[in-house]
């Protein structure tokens, strides 16, 4: 969190930045299901349901 653009968001502040491969999540192919899953588990965690 040493950017000052990245630092200064609130995601930043609270030290809660998730980051995931661009190309896994805008490559629309076989793999776009799992990486739905990915980013909603990174997001909201044990909530998340198969």
């Amino acid at each position: 969190f040493v950017n000052p653009s990245i630092a200064s968001t609130p995601a930043g502040t609270a030290h809660k930045l998730i980051r995931i491969d661009g190309a896994y999540l805008l490559g629309f192919g076989p793999r776009t299901a799992d990486a739905i899953h990915d980013l909603a588990v990174s997001l909201y965690g044990g909530q998340v349901t198969d």
